[in-house]
Formats: structure tokens, sequence, C-alpha cells
């Protein structure tokens, strides 16, 4: 149509309606052509950026005539369509959006939905930092990877899957571990951080890193079937350091690679994560800062809890911090949390020489010779369930100590079956628990046979053993264990008299066996007994010391020593004896209710704090205090709330102490009764008491404040 057509006879009525819907033609066609240009861009080129830049220059909407349309392009109005409609997004969320950059650090399970999602909504720059390789058996929650890319870089792999979903975002590959040294370069260049990844160190690291560059930081974890999630560092909120000053010993912190996970537990969370992210960008909802939530997948439930301010006293964030950059690059958070930064570099224990440990092949060597010997799987139930080698027993680590006598049958039945006697190996998966388990039965046997063996190879060991064996004729009194752990730990023996393994370590005979050099007032009593002067070179000569010569405080004495060295097994008999002998003996009475509430035994360890309480007349008495908290937390853990808060508001009726040790109990005690009953509603009786604890943890004020408002 030509302008003569147009004009001729046509109204002003028609010419603008003929030149709206030319305008909308034109509008398509670029929108067309961007798409066009977009797909014959060279892969790698523009978007996905390998330099580190994270420059949004490239990324400035395209100028019709001029103008732009809302500030955003034709595609990009077609693309975010459907955030555009939202309300409370639309054009001026999306544009924040578009202009904001976001770094994923972790390509994994977390990290998979976060990147992906954040390109599908158009962030205007992804990157995204990882060493890792991209593995099969990480495939069922790492959605982000394809079975194409087996062995190859994650951040590759991620960075084709981002590029797939939106050619237009900007991506930038940092195809390297974050550490302290590169990390401050590497976040400078980015609005705000999410935190993808799955160990301790990372996370102090990559907290301290965002509070001196000042970028807020979405944090997530996932392990098993639970989950959490909350925000950094935002709008004057707590880092990571504020809530945990302190590291978690490090076998409290697992990874997926040890403990498991559910594939689609780490992708709600990652879900989770890019939405935070998505909320901080475009300044809309309420991000989770100052609040965490918790998710757990087996029931399906969600729960948002409050979590403190930032702290005035944090090393990092707080009022008076003086941790520099300077400090920061040259800080081993590795050693500050005790625990490795990658699975490939985990924890190997090193609790015996090279020298003393056996291979699976060696090990094979000696089932098809036909040795007698049992061996013991200490891998955790359903770990075992997997896979294990024939005949092999499972007795996990954790159930080690009550199931000796277990041990002892079986190498009872493999000797009587096989006219020999029996070896026993420990085998786990890593080699760290064999380890432990070996170490737990060397500490608490019977001393081995003579030094000479140590220093040798596992051969050399093993034919000596079975000369040993042969030279004993390994009698029906005699016994002889071998204790072996495969792939990785240690070889031991011991030469035992007739009293069982089992007995020596309950110490529940009429009488204490042990080796006995000349005594020493001055060394504490089971030193003495387990001292080596002079012994027979094939034999162990054992002394028999009556328990009657020893009196109530003296056993408990020696238990209270071995509580403090961590030996509460041996502990335990001990405390028994002296209780039997005294029962109005307050203090054993506490260290057997303590000892039996670490091992979970609630019910009895309340009956051994009540008993305690019973017998201490004195309210100003110290013990009093002890044994009343212990009876609370005993009742409360079990889930006898009544008796439990019962027992806890005797505390406030107590005087305060004046020790620190007495005033963290106190305290303690009145923190765990004002959240009972908070959590059971009684908001008015909770403030009463943790207005007390307020004073010395201002971790409280949170739920104190909330108690107050509902009263």
């Amino acid at each position: 149509m030509d302008s003569k057509e147009i004009g001729g006879g046509s109204s002003g009525a028609d010419l603008l309606r003929e030149i709206e819907r030319l305008r909308a033609e034109k509008e398509e066609l670029e929108s067309r052509i961007h798409l066009l240009e977009a797909q014959i861009k060279p892969r790698g080129t523009a978007e996905k950026d390998k330099s580190g830049s994270c420059s949004l220059s490239s990324l400035s909407c395209p100028r019709m005539n001029g103008t732009t349309l809302s500030g955003l392009s034709p595609e990009m109005i077609h693309r975010y369509s459907r955030h555009l409609l939202l309300p409370d997004f639309g054009v001026e969320g999306q544009l924040k959006l578009s202009k904001s950059s976001i770094l994923v650090v972790g390509a994994g399970g977390l990290g998979s939905p976060v990147a992906m999602y954040l390109a599908a909504c158009g962030v205007g720059c992804l990157g995204i930092v990882d060493s890792d390789i991209v593995e099969l058996n990480n495939l069922h929650r790492q959605i982000i990877h394809t079975e194409a890319y087996v062995g190859q870089s994650k951040v590759k792999s991620a960075a084709s899957s981002c590029h797939a979903i939106n050619s237009s975002v900007k991506l930038v590959e940092h195809r390297e571990a974050l550490q302290a040294v590169n990390a401050l370069d590497i976040v400078s260049k980015y609005d705000i951080v999410v935190d993808a990844t799955d160990n301790l160190p990372s996370r102090y690291m990559i907290s301290d890193c965002c509070v001196l560059l000042d970028k807020p930081l979405v944090s997530g974890a996932a392990l098993g079937l639970e989950g959490q999630l909350t925000v950094y560092n935002y709008n004057g909120g707590p880092c990571y350091r504020c809530l945990f000053p302190t590291p978690p010993p490090s076998a409290a912190c697992q990874r997926c690679s040890d403990s498991g996970v559910l594939g689609v537990v780490p992708g709600v969370i990652g879900c989770l994560q890019a939405l935070e992210a998505i909320k901080v960008a475009s300044a809309v909802g309420e991000p989770l800062s100052r609040r965490m939530l918790l998710f757990d997948a087996l029931s399906s439930r969600t729960r948002t809890v409050k979590i403190r301010g930032r702290s005035p006293v944090c090393p990092i964030c707080g009022e008076n911090a003086a941790f520099t950059r300077e400090k920061f690059q040259s800080f081993d958070y590795e050693s500050f949390t005790q625990s490795p930064m990658s699975d490939r570099s985990s924890e190997k224990l090193n609790l015996i020489p090279e020298s003393s440990r056996i291979t699976s092949k060696e090990y094979n060597e000696i089932v098809n010779a036909g040795e007698p010997h049992i061996l013991v799987d200490v891998r955790p139930v359903h770990h075992f369930k997997i896979a294990a080698i024939p005949k092999s027993m499972n007795i996990p680590l954790s159930n080690l100590e009550d199931k000796l006598s277990t041990i002892d049958s079986a190498l009872k039945q493999a000797a009587q079956d096989s006219g020999k006697c029996a070896s026993l190996f420990v085998v786990c998966r890593r080699g760290n628990d064999s380890q432990r388990a070996v170490d737990y039965l060397s500490k608490n046997v019977p001393p081995p046979f003579p030094p000479p063996l140590s220093g040798r190879s596992f051969r050399e060991q093993y034919m000596l053993l079975q000369k040993k064996r042969r030279e004993l004729g390994c009698p029906s009194f005699l016994w002889n264990f071998a204790f072996f752990t495969v792939q990785g730990s240690l070889v031991y023996w011991v030469t035992n008299s007739s009293l069982t393994l089992f007995q020596l370590l309950a110490l529940k005979n009429s009488f204490i066996r042990m080796k006995l050099g000349l005594r020493d007032e001055k060394v504490p009593l089971r030193e003495q007994v387990s001292s080596e002067k002079v012994l027979p070179e094939n034999n162990i000569h054992l002394m028999e010391i009556s328990v009657d010569t020893l009196s109530p405080q003296k056993l408990l004495d020696i238990a209270l020593e071995d509580l403090a060295a961590g030996r509460r097994n041996e502990a335990l008999p001990l405390l028994e004896m002296a209780i039997e002998k005294d029962p109005e003996l307050v203090r054993a009475l506490i260290a057997m209710g303590q000892i039996l509430c670490s091992q979970g035994s609630l019910v009895e360890a309340a009956k051994y704090f009540e008993n305690a309480i019973s017998k201490i007349q004195d309210d100003e008495d110290p013990f009093l205090l002890v044994a009343t908290f212990g009876a609370g937390v005993s009742h409360l853990w079990q889930g006898n709330k009544l008796e439990g808060i019962k027992h806890l508001k005797r505390i406030a009726e107590l005087k305060e102490p004046e020790s620190l040790a007495n005033k963290v109990c106190y305290h303690q005690g009145l923190v765990i009764l004002g959240s009972t009953l908070f959590e059971e509603g009684n908001k008015s009786e909770a403030a009463k008491y943790l207005r007390i604890a307020a004073t010395y943890d201002p971790g409280v004020a949170v739920y104190l404040k909330e108690c107050e408002e509902a009263g």
C-alpha cells in the first residue's frame, strides 16, 4: 500500500488506525529479528564470559525510534510477560532483576535449580563458580547437568544448560574453587551471592567475604530429608558468624557424599534460594533476613523461626570488628573448622602406621587360605544393606561397645569350628570408622604382645602372629585376638587370660585383674594398676586386687578421672560399685545420671538425678542445681514435659550461683524452661523465666519480646 492509496479519500481516523497497525507489525518484526539474531550468535562469545567480567553494558535494551518501551525490549516483554502481569513484580521488578548480577557458589544439588531459575527469570549477569566435575552418582539431584557432561567441568555444563534456557543472559564462568585468596576479587564483581556449597569452611569463608564487601548472602543447606534457608548480611541482619561464632564439631557436619540426600530436597531448597535472590535483586517482598526457613521432607512441613540479630561482639561484623581483607586472605578456614572444603580431600584418619594396614588383596589371600576369622563391618545398617562382603557381620560403630560379647562369641565359635585361634578383621566404607573401632578395642583390652612386632610389614607381622599362636598352642583358657582393618586400618593383637574380654571391660567381677607394678601414691590408681614394669616375654602376669579394699570415695575419684579423660565406659562400673557401697554418695549418683543421659538412657538417668535430689538437704548445695537441671532435661527429652517443667521451675527458686560453670547451668535451665513454655503457648509464664535468662543470653530477647507482646 503506497502513500497515494492511503491518502485517497481516507479520513483522519482511518489513517491513525493504519499507523497503529503498522507500528504493531513493526514491533512484531523487530521482536522476530532479535530472536533470530540470538539464534545465530556463536555460543560462548558475548553470552558466556570466562574473563570474570560482569559488565551489563551489552545488555542495554534495544532502541526503537530513539526510545524504549517501558525500558524493556519487545523480546523481554514477550519472554517475561507472566512476570510483568504480576502487580507486585511487574515492569519495575523485571528491570531491576535484568540489571542485577548474582554469583552462585557451587553448581551441585543446590546450585542447579538456583542457576537455572535465575537464568530463566532474566537476571542480568549470572556468575557460576565451581572447580568440580560432573559425576553420574550426583545426577539424581544436580539436574542442571546431563550424562553427556559426565567427567567434564560442572561450570561448563551449567553454563551450557543456562544458555540453552535463556541465550540473552550474560554468563560468567569461574572454573576454579572459591578460596580466601581469590574470593574478594570474584565476589566484588557481583551484587548478590548465593551460597550453594555443602561444607563448613566454605560457609564461614563466603559469609566473611560478603561482610567485607557488603554483599547480601542467600544461604541454603540440604542433607538427608531436611533443609534450611536464610539470608545473611542484609538490611542490618546477622552474618553466619553471629549465629555460629564457634564451629561445631566436624563429626556433626556431614556431607551428602557421607550421609546421603533425597534428590528433590536440595531441589526444593535451591528453588527457594533462587526466589530469595530474586526478591533481594528486585526489591520485592520480604526476604528471609533474621528468619530461617526449616524444611522437613518426610512430613512435608515448613517452619519459619526467628533468629537473633547482628551480634555486637561478632568478630566479623560487630561494632569493634577488626577483620580486614588482609586477614581474610590469609585466614585458614579448614584449620578453623577442622574440616576440608572438598570431599575429595576429606579427612583421612591416621591412627596407625602404614606398615600396620592390610589391603583388600591381602585379606582375600587370607580368605582363600581358609584362615579362621570373622569380619566385622562397622558401617550403619542401611549402608550394609546396599552391599556387603559375604559372611561379614554388621555391627555399626555406634553399637560396638554393646556388642563386644557378640564378637566374643563369634570368635569362640570360629575357633571351635576350625580348631585354631580366630582373627578379627574390621572393615568400613572409607577406612576411618574401622580405625576408630580398632582404636577403641585396642584401648579397652589387655596389653598387646611385646612391641618388637610393631613397625614391620603386615605380612611379617601376620607370620609372627601365627608362630606365636603355634607356640602357645591356644589352650581353652587362653585366647588370641587379632584385630585388623581392611583398606586402611591397624593390626593389633592381644593375649588374654581366662578372664573374658567383656568381663575386663565391664569390671564387674569380684576382683579387678590388671597388670600391676609398684604402687605410687602420687600416681592415679588406674595408672598404677596399668603401669608396666617387668613382664614375662610370652605371658602377661595378672595380680588380683580386691575391690573391697577401695573405699566408695576412692572408686568415685577414679571414675571422675576417667570421665574427665573421656573414658565413660570405664567410669560406669566404678560408679555402680561406689553407689552399691554408699547409696548416699550424691556426686556418684549425679555422674551416673550424666553418663546415662549422654547414652540416651533417659528414664534411668532421671531416676539417678531424682535420687540425688532427695538426698540433698541444703538448697545452696551446688550439686542440687546440677541434679535438678539433669532431672529436668532428662524428662523433657523423653517427652515427659510436665515432670521436666516441674524440675526446671525449681531452678528459678534457687539462688543464682557464683561459679561460672553453675551459672551456665542455671541460666541454661531457665532458657530451656522458657523455650518449652513458649512452645506450649504459655507465653506470659515463659516471659517470666526468659526475662531472667536474657541477662545472660541476649539471644532469647527475640522470644522474650514476642512473649511480652502477647502478654
